[in-house]
Protein backbone atom coordinates (compact mmCIF):
# COMPACT_ATOMS: atom_id res chain seq x y z
CA UNK A 1 0.00 0.00 0.00
CA UNK A 2 1.19 3.43 -1.03
CA UNK A 3 1.44 6.00 1.23
CA UNK A 4 -0.80 9.30 0.70
CA UNK A 5 1.57 12.04 -0.98
CA UNK A 6 0.66 15.58 -1.48
CA UNK A 7 -1.58 15.01 -4.60
CA UNK A 8 -3.90 12.96 -2.70
CA UNK A 9 -4.44 15.72 -0.24
CA UNK A 10 -4.85 18.42 -3.23
CA UNK A 11 -7.79 15.97 -4.75
CA UNK A 12 -9.50 15.63 -1.18
CA UNK A 13 -9.42 19.36 -0.84
CA UNK A 14 -11.04 19.83 -4.43
CA UNK A 15 -13.44 17.28 -3.80
CA UNK A 16 -14.75 18.89 -0.95
CA UNK A 17 -15.12 22.43 -2.31
CA UNK A 18 -17.14 21.17 -5.02
CA UNK A 19 -19.38 19.55 -2.31
CA UNK A 20 -19.73 23.20 -0.86
CA UNK A 21 -20.61 24.57 -3.36
CA UNK A 22 -23.66 22.35 -4.15
CA UNK A 23 -24.76 22.18 -0.96
CA UNK A 24 -25.13 25.82 -1.18
CA UNK A 25 -26.94 26.18 -4.30
CA UNK A 26 -29.33 23.54 -3.19
CA UNK A 27 -29.69 25.26 0.23
CA UNK A 28 -30.62 28.60 -1.62
CA UNK A 29 -33.50 27.70 -4.33
CA UNK A 30 -34.97 25.57 -1.14
CA UNK A 31 -37.62 27.52 0.67
CA UNK A 32 -40.09 26.43 3.49
CA UNK A 33 -43.92 27.27 3.45
CA UNK A 34 -43.75 29.96 5.61
CA UNK A 35 -40.76 31.47 3.58
CA UNK A 36 -42.74 31.12 0.29
CA UNK A 37 -45.52 33.00 1.87
CA UNK A 38 -43.87 35.76 3.03
CA UNK A 39 -41.87 36.26 -0.61
CA UNK A 40 -45.80 36.10 -2.38
CA UNK A 41 -47.52 38.40 -0.02
CA UNK A 42 -49.28 41.10 -1.90
CA UNK A 43 -48.01 44.73 -0.68
CA UNK A 44 -50.14 46.62 1.35
CA UNK A 45 -53.15 48.43 -0.80
CA UNK A 46 -52.74 51.98 -2.03
CA UNK A 47 -55.71 54.24 -3.14
CA UNK A 48 -56.87 55.12 -6.49
CA UNK A 49 -57.75 58.95 -6.73
CA UNK A 50 -58.69 61.36 -8.88
CA UNK A 51 -59.07 65.30 -8.95
CA UNK A 52 -62.31 67.06 -8.46
CA UNK A 53 -62.85 69.23 -11.34
CA UNK A 54 -65.25 72.68 -10.74
CA UNK A 55 -65.40 74.77 -14.20
CA UNK A 56 -67.98 76.78 -16.31
CA UNK A 57 -67.27 74.90 -19.08
CA UNK A 58 -70.26 73.77 -21.36
CA UNK A 59 -71.54 70.44 -21.48
CA UNK A 60 -73.19 68.50 -24.20
CA UNK A 61 -76.21 66.59 -22.94
CA UNK A 62 -77.34 64.00 -25.26
CA UNK A 63 -80.74 62.86 -24.98
CA UNK A 64 -83.39 61.34 -27.80
CA UNK A 65 -86.74 62.08 -28.69
CA UNK A 66 -89.45 61.51 -31.71
CA UNK A 67 -90.13 64.46 -34.28
CA UNK A 68 -93.89 65.26 -33.68
CA UNK A 69 -95.98 67.42 -35.19
CA UNK A 70 -97.79 69.75 -32.45
CA UNK A 71 -101.52 70.06 -34.20
CA UNK A 72 -103.51 67.63 -36.30
CA UNK A 73 -106.43 67.65 -38.89
CA UNK A 74 -108.71 65.02 -39.84
CA UNK A 75 -109.29 64.50 -43.72
CA UNK A 76 -112.80 62.69 -43.34
CA UNK A 77 -114.01 61.03 -46.97
CA UNK A 78 -116.07 63.75 -48.77
CA UNK A 79 -119.73 63.56 -48.07
CA UNK A 80 -120.59 63.65 -52.12
CA UNK A 81 -119.41 59.81 -52.58
CA UNK A 82 -123.21 59.00 -50.89
CA UNK A 83 -123.90 55.55 -52.04
CA UNK A 84 -120.61 55.03 -54.03
CA UNK A 85 -118.39 52.65 -52.86
CA UNK A 86 -115.83 54.40 -50.54
CA UNK A 87 -112.41 53.22 -52.29
CA UNK A 88 -109.35 54.86 -52.35
CA UNK A 89 -108.54 56.17 -55.51
CA UNK A 90 -105.65 58.45 -54.87
CA UNK A 91 -103.20 58.94 -52.18
CA UNK A 92 -100.36 60.71 -53.54
CA UNK A 93 -98.40 61.98 -50.74
CA UNK A 94 -96.47 60.03 -48.67
CA UNK A 95 -96.05 59.98 -44.66
CA UNK A 96 -93.86 63.82 -43.91
CA UNK A 97 -94.97 64.85 -47.37
CA UNK A 98 -95.90 68.86 -46.96
CA UNK A 99 -99.23 69.65 -48.53
CA UNK A 100 -100.31 73.33 -48.87
CA UNK A 101 -103.29 75.13 -50.18
CA UNK A 102 -104.95 73.84 -53.66
CA UNK A 103 -103.60 70.72 -52.90
CA UNK A 104 -105.87 67.44 -53.48
CA UNK A 105 -104.54 65.68 -50.18
CA UNK A 106 -106.31 62.24 -51.20
CA UNK A 107 -109.52 61.21 -53.84
CA UNK A 108 -112.34 58.70 -51.97
CA UNK A 109 -114.31 57.06 -55.13
CA UNK A 110 -112.78 60.00 -57.17
CA UNK A 111 -114.26 62.79 -55.09
CA UNK A 112 -111.13 64.55 -54.18
CA UNK A 113 -110.49 66.03 -50.82
CA UNK A 114 -108.60 69.82 -51.61
CA UNK A 115 -107.37 71.41 -48.58
CA UNK A 116 -107.41 75.23 -48.18
CA UNK A 117 -106.71 77.72 -45.68
CA UNK A 118 -109.90 79.30 -43.69
CA UNK A 119 -110.93 78.59 -39.56
CA UNK A 120 -114.72 78.04 -40.34
CA UNK A 121 -115.19 73.99 -41.08
CA UNK A 122 -117.17 72.85 -44.31
CA UNK A 123 -120.92 72.63 -43.47
CA UNK A 124 -122.78 72.43 -46.19
CA UNK A 125 -122.70 72.22 -50.63
CA UNK A 126 -122.09 75.72 -51.87
CA UNK A 127 -123.23 76.38 -55.24
CA UNK A 128 -124.30 79.44 -57.20
CA UNK A 129 -126.51 82.08 -55.37
CA UNK A 130 -125.32 81.09 -52.05
CA UNK A 131 -124.91 83.30 -49.49
CA UNK A 132 -122.85 83.67 -45.72
CA UNK A 133 -119.65 83.37 -44.11
CA UNK A 134 -118.34 80.31 -45.34
CA UNK A 135 -118.51 81.96 -48.97
CA UNK A 136 -116.81 84.70 -47.77
CA UNK A 137 -114.39 82.31 -46.27
CA UNK A 138 -114.25 80.49 -49.68
CA UNK A 139 -113.09 83.51 -51.78
CA UNK A 140 -110.55 84.62 -49.54
CA UNK A 141 -108.93 80.92 -49.89
CA UNK A 142 -108.99 81.21 -54.00
CA UNK A 143 -107.73 84.74 -54.04
CA UNK A 144 -104.95 83.45 -51.54
CA UNK A 145 -104.21 80.59 -54.08
CA UNK A 146 -104.24 83.41 -57.47
CA UNK A 147 -107.71 82.33 -58.29
CA UNK A 148 -109.87 85.97 -58.59
CA UNK A 149 -113.75 85.65 -58.25
CA UNK A 150 -114.09 88.84 -60.63
CA UNK A 151 -116.86 91.11 -59.53
CA UNK A 152 -118.53 88.97 -56.94
CA UNK A 153 -119.30 90.64 -53.59
CA UNK A 154 -117.50 88.96 -50.79
CA UNK A 155 -120.36 86.23 -49.09
CA UNK A 156 -121.86 85.64 -52.16
CA UNK A 157 -121.69 83.13 -54.56
CA UNK A 158 -121.46 84.76 -58.06
CA UNK A 159 -120.60 83.98 -61.67
CA UNK A 160 -116.76 84.84 -60.92
CA UNK A 161 -116.75 83.00 -57.62
CA UNK A 162 -118.07 79.40 -59.59
CA UNK A 163 -115.62 79.92 -62.50
CA UNK A 164 -113.10 80.32 -59.72
CA UNK A 165 -113.80 77.19 -57.92
CA UNK A 166 -113.54 75.52 -61.38
CA UNK A 167 -109.97 76.53 -62.11
CA UNK A 168 -109.32 75.08 -58.56
CA UNK A 169 -110.57 71.37 -59.27
CA UNK A 170 -109.20 71.33 -62.86
CA UNK A 171 -105.40 72.85 -61.56
CA UNK A 172 -106.22 69.87 -58.87
CA UNK A 173 -106.51 67.25 -61.64
CA UNK A 174 -110.27 66.65 -61.38
CA UNK A 175 -113.22 67.61 -63.14
CA UNK A 176 -115.53 70.62 -61.13
CA UNK A 177 -119.25 69.08 -59.94
CA UNK A 178 -121.16 70.89 -61.74
CA UNK A 179 -125.10 72.37 -60.99
CA UNK A 180 -127.50 73.90 -62.83
CA UNK A 181 -128.71 77.13 -62.10
CA UNK A 182 -130.29 80.28 -63.70
CA UNK A 183 -128.78 83.36 -64.58
CA UNK A 184 -129.86 86.36 -65.51
CA UNK A 185 -128.15 87.29 -69.06
CA UNK A 186 -126.57 91.01 -69.95
CA UNK A 187 -130.24 91.11 -71.80
CA UNK A 188 -131.82 90.60 -68.51
CA UNK A 189 -133.22 87.32 -69.76
CA UNK A 190 -132.50 84.43 -67.74
CA UNK A 191 -130.90 81.22 -68.85
CA UNK A 192 -129.78 78.14 -67.46
CA UNK A 193 -126.17 77.62 -67.12
CA UNK A 194 -123.76 74.64 -65.64
CA UNK A 195 -121.55 76.55 -62.61
CA UNK A 196 -118.92 74.67 -60.73
CA UNK A 197 -120.08 74.04 -57.04
CA UNK A 198 -118.41 72.87 -53.86
CA UNK A 199 -119.95 69.81 -52.93
CA UNK A 200 -119.65 69.28 -48.84
CA UNK A 201 -116.12 67.37 -48.02
CA UNK A 202 -114.59 68.47 -51.12
CA UNK A 203 -112.66 71.31 -49.60
CA UNK A 204 -111.98 71.24 -46.29
CA UNK A 205 -110.69 74.40 -44.58
CA UNK A 206 -107.61 73.90 -42.62
CA UNK A 207 -106.52 76.77 -39.93
CA UNK A 208 -102.71 76.29 -40.37
CA UNK A 209 -101.23 75.42 -43.74
CA UNK A 210 -98.94 74.10 -45.05
CA UNK A 211 -99.15 70.57 -43.42
CA UNK A 212 -97.65 67.32 -43.37
CA UNK A 213 -99.08 63.92 -44.02
CA UNK A 214 -98.75 61.87 -40.78
CA UNK A 215 -101.78 59.45 -42.47
CA UNK A 216 -103.39 58.67 -46.01
CA UNK A 217 -105.22 55.46 -46.46
CA UNK A 218 -103.49 53.68 -49.64
CA UNK A 219 -105.44 53.46 -52.71
CA UNK A 220 -107.96 50.67 -53.38
CA UNK A 221 -108.83 50.52 -49.58
CA UNK A 222 -112.34 50.61 -48.57
CA UNK A 223 -112.70 53.06 -45.76
CA UNK A 224 -115.30 51.99 -43.15
CA UNK A 225 -116.91 53.86 -41.06
CA UNK A 226 -115.58 56.44 -38.77
CA UNK A 227 -112.06 55.84 -40.59
CA UNK A 228 -110.48 58.49 -41.74
CA UNK A 229 -109.06 59.32 -45.11
CA UNK A 230 -105.92 61.30 -44.08
CA UNK A 231 -104.26 62.61 -40.71
CA UNK A 232 -102.60 66.45 -41.34
CA UNK A 233 -100.13 67.65 -38.92
CA UNK A 234 -100.90 71.56 -38.90
CA UNK A 235 -98.68 73.25 -36.38
CA UNK A 236 -94.60 73.39 -35.92
CA UNK A 237 -92.78 70.48 -36.15
CA UNK A 238 -91.05 69.74 -32.51
CA UNK A 239 -89.24 67.18 -30.63
CA UNK A 240 -90.50 66.25 -26.93
CA UNK A 241 -88.27 64.68 -24.70
CA UNK A 242 -89.24 62.82 -21.82
CA UNK A 243 -86.11 63.63 -18.45
CA UNK A 244 -86.07 63.12 -15.39
CA UNK A 245 -85.53 65.68 -12.57
CA UNK A 246 -81.69 66.24 -12.43
CA UNK A 247 -81.09 66.52 -15.74
CA UNK A 248 -84.06 68.76 -16.43
CA UNK A 249 -82.49 71.15 -13.23
CA UNK A 250 -79.58 71.42 -15.69
CA UNK A 251 -81.41 72.68 -18.92
CA UNK A 252 -82.48 76.23 -19.34
CA UNK A 253 -85.46 77.93 -21.86
CA UNK A 254 -83.56 78.78 -24.94
CA UNK A 255 -80.36 76.24 -24.48
CA UNK A 256 -78.70 75.34 -28.09
CA UNK A 257 -79.39 72.37 -29.54
CA UNK A 258 -79.23 70.28 -32.65
CA UNK A 259 -80.94 66.92 -33.20
CA UNK A 260 -79.27 64.37 -35.60
CA UNK A 261 -80.06 61.23 -37.67
CA UNK A 262 -77.95 57.80 -36.38
CA UNK A 263 -77.48 56.57 -39.80
CA UNK A 264 -77.00 60.22 -42.09
CA UNK A 265 -75.42 62.06 -39.43
CA UNK A 266 -77.79 65.11 -40.80
CA UNK A 267 -77.71 67.59 -37.91
CA UNK A 268 -80.78 69.66 -37.77
CA UNK A 269 -80.11 73.08 -35.35
CA UNK A 270 -82.43 74.33 -33.19
CA UNK A 271 -83.08 75.32 -29.37
CA UNK A 272 -84.90 74.46 -26.58
CA UNK A 273 -88.32 76.04 -26.12
CA UNK A 274 -89.76 74.79 -22.74
CA UNK A 275 -88.82 72.76 -19.85
CA UNK A 276 -92.05 71.64 -18.45
CA UNK A 277 -93.20 69.24 -15.33
CA UNK A 278 -95.10 65.97 -16.69
CA UNK A 279 -98.26 64.59 -15.36
CA UNK A 280 -97.02 61.16 -15.34
CA UNK A 281 -94.71 60.31 -12.47
CA UNK A 282 -92.14 56.79 -12.52
CA UNK A 283 -92.98 53.94 -11.34
CA UNK A 284 -91.26 55.39 -7.58
CA UNK A 285 -93.01 58.27 -7.64
CA UNK A 286 -90.30 60.56 -9.18
CA UNK A 287 -91.43 63.86 -10.90
CA UNK A 288 -90.72 63.21 -15.13
CA UNK A 289 -90.18 66.83 -16.83
CA UNK A 290 -90.93 67.21 -20.73
CA UNK A 291 -88.14 69.40 -22.62
CA UNK A 292 -89.25 70.48 -26.17
CA UNK A 293 -86.61 70.99 -29.05
CA UNK A 294 -87.56 73.02 -31.87
CA UNK A 295 -86.05 73.19 -35.12
CA UNK A 296 -84.70 76.34 -36.57
CA UNK A 297 -85.64 74.63 -40.58
CA UNK A 298 -89.22 73.86 -39.94
CA UNK A 299 -90.05 72.15 -43.18
CA UNK A 300 -86.83 69.91 -43.04
CA UNK A 301 -88.06 68.78 -39.69
CA UNK A 302 -91.46 68.05 -40.93
CA UNK A 303 -89.93 65.66 -43.53
CA UNK A 304 -88.95 63.60 -41.02
CA UNK A 305 -91.91 63.17 -38.54
CA UNK A 306 -92.03 60.11 -36.94
CA UNK A 307 -88.52 59.44 -36.88
CA UNK A 308 -86.78 58.98 -33.88
CA UNK A 309 -83.38 61.79 -33.81
CA UNK A 310 -80.50 62.17 -31.10
CA UNK A 311 -80.67 66.24 -29.42
CA UNK A 312 -77.44 67.14 -28.23
CA UNK A 313 -78.17 70.01 -25.43
CA UNK A 314 -75.16 72.41 -24.77
CA UNK A 315 -75.67 73.33 -21.54
CA UNK A 316 -74.90 77.05 -20.81
CA UNK A 317 -72.79 78.06 -17.88
CA UNK A 318 -74.64 79.03 -15.53
CA UNK A 319 -74.23 81.61 -12.62
CA UNK A 320 -72.57 79.01 -9.97
CA UNK A 321 -69.72 76.64 -11.20
CA UNK A 322 -70.34 73.01 -12.31
CA UNK A 323 -68.48 70.35 -9.89
CA UNK A 324 -67.34 67.08 -12.08
CA UNK A 325 -66.25 63.48 -10.54
CA UNK A 326 -65.00 60.56 -11.86
CA UNK A 327 -68.53 58.15 -12.05
CA UNK A 328 -66.21 55.90 -9.88
CA UNK A 329 -65.95 57.98 -7.38
CA UNK A 330 -69.80 58.19 -6.44
CA UNK A 331 -70.97 55.79 -4.13
CA UNK A 332 -74.72 54.91 -3.40
CA UNK A 333 -75.10 53.29 0.38
CA UNK A 334 -78.35 51.25 0.49
CA UNK A 335 -80.79 53.84 1.99
CA UNK A 336 -79.81 55.85 -1.54
CA UNK A 337 -77.85 58.49 -1.06
CA UNK A 338 -74.45 59.02 -2.60
CA UNK A 339 -71.15 60.28 -1.56
CA UNK A 340 -67.85 60.58 -2.46
CA UNK A 341 -64.65 60.24 -0.55
CA UNK A 342 -62.31 63.18 -0.39
CA UNK A 343 -58.80 62.22 0.55
CA UNK A 344 -56.85 65.33 2.62
CA UNK A 345 -53.15 64.71 4.17
CA UNK A 346 -53.59 61.00 4.40
CA UNK A 347 -57.30 61.08 5.95
CA UNK A 348 -60.58 60.14 4.42
CA UNK A 349 -63.41 62.50 4.45
CA UNK A 350 -67.07 61.54 3.50
CA UNK A 351 -68.73 64.03 1.28
CA UNK A 352 -72.58 63.23 0.59
CA UNK A 353 -73.58 64.56 -3.19
CA UNK A 354 -76.69 65.14 -5.53
CA UNK A 355 -75.48 63.44 -8.67
CA UNK A 356 -77.22 65.59 -10.82
CA UNK A 357 -76.11 64.12 -14.66
CA UNK A 358 -73.67 61.28 -15.85
CA UNK A 359 -72.34 61.42 -19.24
CA UNK A 360 -68.94 59.73 -21.03
CA UNK A 361 -67.82 58.55 -17.03
CA UNK A 362 -68.14 61.69 -15.50
CA UNK A 363 -71.09 62.72 -13.11
CA UNK A 364 -72.11 66.05 -12.54
CA UNK A 365 -72.43 66.77 -8.71
CA UNK A 366 -73.93 68.89 -5.98
CA UNK A 367 -72.68 69.02 -2.50
CA UNK A 368 -75.21 68.37 0.26
CA UNK A 369 -73.96 69.51 3.37
CA UNK A 370 -70.24 69.89 2.67
CA UNK A 371 -68.34 71.53 0.25
CA UNK A 372 -66.00 70.55 -2.71
CA UNK A 373 -63.20 72.56 -4.21
CA UNK A 374 -61.36 72.39 -7.74
CA UNK A 375 -58.76 69.89 -7.35
CA UNK A 376 -59.57 68.41 -4.25
CA UNK A 377 -58.48 64.42 -4.49
CA UNK A 378 -61.77 62.10 -4.32
CA UNK A 379 -61.36 58.10 -3.90
CA UNK A 380 -62.07 55.85 -6.36
CA UNK A 381 -61.09 52.77 -5.03
CA UNK A 382 -57.95 50.70 -3.83
CA UNK A 383 -55.32 48.96 -6.52
CA UNK A 384 -51.35 47.57 -5.67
Amino acid sequence: MRPSGPRTIGVLIVLSLVLAGVAFVVGYNVRSPAQVQARTKAPAPSLVTAPVRVTRAAIKLVLRGTVTIAGTEVIEPPSSVSGDLPVVTASPYAYGSQVGAGDAVVAVANHPVIVMPGNIPAYRTLAYGDSGPDVAELQAALGLVGLSVGNDQSGSYGLGTAAAVAALFRRAGYAPSLVSAMVRAATGKPRVERLASVPLGEVVFVAHLPGRVLAAARVGSILRAGKPAAVLGTGVALIPITVNANEASLIRRGDSAFASQDVSGRALPGRISAVTRSRNATSTGAPRYVVTFVPDNEAAAGSLAGKNLAVTVRLRANSTDTTTVPDAAVVTNASGRSYVIVLSHGKQRPVRVRVRLSYQGVDVVSPVGGALRNGETVVLGSGA
